[in-house]
């Protein structure tokens, strides 16, 4: 057996335990002060905050699994009043806590409460890095406000990292994306692929074909050959199928799927989704895969379910003749959902399968 078939099926060994959960994405908030494109998240009608009870429980339900980063974001976490409290209380368990933001609401009082909480840093979102293409996806006369709210946290000592949502709106700029960081002192801008939505009516406007994927991130890494492994600003990009470009291109290392993987439904599985209500996803972006209920439900057993697994393990037929489907497993499974594709079938993005 080759040294490649051994590292393969080594991987698929991995992906067979019981899920080690390291990294809860919340989406604390269901309210948002833009109206982005690309959002995946629909409005929630009479929705109520939940109540200082509910978010200790919530705490209690992360820590008894022993979570070590918790992301807030929604919506817009900004907007939910006792936000610093939640904080505050993760920080006490040992927990890191990032703020996925659109920046807008950093003023240097907001900054400055959020350190006082023991904030960890924020994550701003930024799909654009001109002040057109940004405010093409995100509206009129916020890229400027969202700039200064990046800047303003930089300068006041926070940990500031950014989210660039690849589409075909802006798949244009991404070879530009890493020297852009390096500029604003970024420490880290993590590029994650558009899942497709497509009941808004803007998603056929940002929808990658699998061609056109495939030629974003060749073109990329032949620029940027190791782009989580630069010096200043470094570039994630946490896709199945970037690591197959990677591999393609030469470039694929052990460290490499390591750090790309796709942490929901990939071999670490290290990652799940909480919604405003409560709600456990294997992945934040799967709002409608519904496993379990952390307000009613404990935690633990949730994420041992049988659905989650069923979910996350899910590697068409097809995909495992590929010799990519040790770190590719099929693709996001995200987008099949989203698409309606079923888990049996590759990923809609797949260049491989769709020729």
């Amino acid at each position: 057996m080759d040294t490649k078939k051994n590292q393969r099926n080594e991987l698929q060994g991995e992906s067979a335990k019981t899920p080690d959960v390291k990294m809860l994405a919340w989406n604390i908030s269901p309210w948002c002060n833009l109206t982005c494109k690309h959002c995946y998240l629909g409005e929630i009608k009479g929705y109520d905050s939940l109540s200082t009870h509910e978010l200790d429980r919530i705490v209690d339900q992360i820590s008894s699994i022993d979570v070590k980063v918790v992301f807030l974001a929604g919506g817009e976490p900004l907007l939910i009043r006792n936000l610093e409290y939640v904080i505050r209380q993760l920080a006490q368990t040992g927990v890191s806590v990032f703020v996925n933001t659109n920046g807008i609401l950093l003023t240097e009082k907001r900054i400055d409460s959020l350190l006082r909480s023991q904030v960890s840093g924020v994550i701003i979102g930024f799909d654009g890095i001109t002040q057109e293409s940004y405010e093409m996806i995100r509206g009129e006369h916020t890229y400027q406000q969202a700039l200064q709210g990046l800047k303003t946290a930089i300068k006041m000592g926070m940990s500031v990292e950014s989210d660039f949502t690849l589409n075909c709106l802006n798949r244009h700029q991404l070879n530009s994306v890493p020297l852009w960081g390096d500029e604003l002192k970024l420490k880290r801008i993590t590029v994650k692929r558009y899942v497709p939505r497509p009941e808004s009516k803007f998603d056929s406007q940002l929808r990658l074909t699998p061609q056109i994927l495939k030629e974003t991130y060749h073109d990329f890494l032949d620029i940027f050959p190791y782009p989580s492994q630069r010096e200043s600003c470094k570039i994630y990009a946490h896709d199945p199928l970037f690591i197959v470009a990677k591999a393609e291109k030469g470039l694929l290392n052990q460290e490499d799927i390591l750090r790309e993987d796709c942490n929901a439904g990939g071999y670490t599985r290290g990652w799940i989704g909480l919604s405003s209500q409560g709600n456990i996803q294997p992945c934040p972006v799967m709002t409608e895969e519904v496993v379990g209920n952390i307000l009613s439900e404990e935690l633990q057993d949730i994420v041992k379910c049988s659905k989650m697994d069923i979910i996350r393990d899910a590697i068409p037929a097809i995909c495992q003749k590929c010799h990519h489907s040790s770190y590719c497993r099929g693709g996001c499974k995200a987008t099949k959902i989203r698409m309606g594709t079923s888990l049996d079938k590759p990923d809609p993005c797949c260049w491989i399968y769709h020729k």
